[in-house]
């Protein structure tokens, strides 16, 4: 499940009502720590002698398999670390653009409904979380991982993903091409899965990098049991962004017990103008013990 709570305001009768979702800069969070991996950077190309493991991981994300580490040519290895060193600059930009839109996976989380839906006065609402995303070199949705220090991020690698990515999807739009004008040999279509595997492990590990840098936060959040949906933004600026998913990716509204009787037509009233075949349920205080039970 894909869980998003929400107070009884406007706002959340109005991302109902355009099927979006907000999705916000990291600095606009509660959560002082987010995004402090940005202090464990790692920058520059990895010495051979000194870094061997991070020399071992920017060979591996170039493409070249561990067991030809001894017979890499030094001169090509040294100009294209050179190049990828330049293109570091890409880092920071890409990474300041992230949107994230916050869910949990427990639509009955007694501490989810007292921050996010005002203590029973809100809504939870449940989306399929394939309908919601199809991962893209823009977006991605992940589980938060909980950790007691924030990870290491590195830019170089980063540089390495992203070269690796472009060059492979280029490969692969000219493989395609030539086997529209007749070139099916097997050693054509050798190629072209070659480069879609190849394609596929640098979208993984910019994904990866992603996730280390925005989700991943301190352990006391577990009870959250979030996942984020992140969302590469065009802007330049910390503006937030809209984020729209299908009608259809809406399966179930949960209301609390609380929400305001004028709001909860309001609700209503949204849903059965947007939305078909949602379930709608409501969330109560159990009697005779502290639990949140929806029924």
């Amino acid at each position: 499940m894909l869980c998003k709570f929400s107070p009884p305001n406007k706002y959340g009768l109005s991302n109902l009502e355009n099927c979006h979702f907000l999705c916000r800069h990291f600095a606009d969070f509660n959560d002082p720590f987010e995004f402090w991996s940005k202090f464990n950077f790692r920058k520059g190309a990895p010495n051979r002698e000194k870094e061997p493991d991070r020399f071992l991981a920017a060979i591996k994300t170039w493409g070249l398999p561990e067991t030809e580490l001894d017979n890499i040519d030094d001169d090509s290895t040294r100009e294209y670390f050179e190049e990828m060193s330049e293109q570091e600059s890409i880092f920071s930009p890409a990474f300041d653009k992230m949107r994230i839109s916050c869910f949990s996976s427990d639509p009955a989380n007694l501490l989810l409904w007292s921050h996010y839906a005002d203590g029973l006065r809100g809504y939870c609402a449940i989306f399929d979380p394939e309908m919601v995303c199809t991962e893209s070199d823009t977006t991605s949705l992940v589980d938060v991982a909980y950790a007691n220090a924030p990870p290491e991020i590195d830019s170089f690698l980063y540089a390495i993903s992203v070269d690796q990515l472009d060059y492979h999807l280029m490969a692969i739009d000219e493989a395609e091409a030539a086997a529209r004008l007749g070139d099916s040999s097997e050693e054509a279509r050798y190629l072209l899965s070659d480069y879609r595997d190849a394609a596929d492990d640098a979208h993984e590990q910019i994904l990866a990098m992603w996730k280390r840098a925005y989700a991943t936060k301190p352990k006391e959040w577990m009870y959250e049991k979030e996942q984020r949906l992140l969302v590469l933004s065009e802007g330049e600026g910390p503006e937030p962004i809209f984020y729209n998913y299908p009608k259809n990716a809406l399966k179930e509204v949960v209301v609390g017990e609380r929400m305001p009787a004028n709001y909860k037509k309001s609700l209503i009233k949204v849903l059965s103008n947007n939305y078909e075949n949602v379930r709608i349920r409501t969330a109560v205080r159990a009697r005779n013990y502290y639990s949140i039970q929806v029924v």
